[in-house]
């Protein structure tokens, strides 16, 4: 987890940090699993979007900061994420907010 933080603050939280200031996604947080039947240590990303069209937005802020990565960082980072994956584990999930309250 501390290799996963680390790696989020330095490449992930600024660009979810941009995409708060400007608007496009409400926030942002980070899950683990508090009760475990199976290998511990999975993550949530979640993120919090005005509608899906701000998805888009996200996965093109990702893509252009990824993109002005050094060579040497996006194969350090695409390794790491392999990694750091369960192989055959793969889940998407897409929820809707039943109560939401915002300032």
């Amino acid at each position: 987890m501390r290799e996963y933080l680390a790696l989020f603050r330095k490449y992930d939280q600024p660009v979810l940090d941009k995409l708060v200031a400007d608007g496009f996604i409400y926030g942002y947080v980070i899950l683990t699993e508090a009760v475990h039947t199976m290998k511990p240590g999975f993550v949530w990303q979640v993120t919090t979007l005005p509608d899906l069209g701000a998805k888009d937005k996200v996965r093109a802020a990702f893509r252009e900061s990824y993109k002005s990565l050094p060579d040497g960082e996006r194969e350090m980072l695409d390794k790491v994420a392999f990694e750091m994956t369960e192989r055959g584990s793969h889940r998407d999930d897409l929820a809707t907010s039943v109560v939401f309250r915002q300032k």
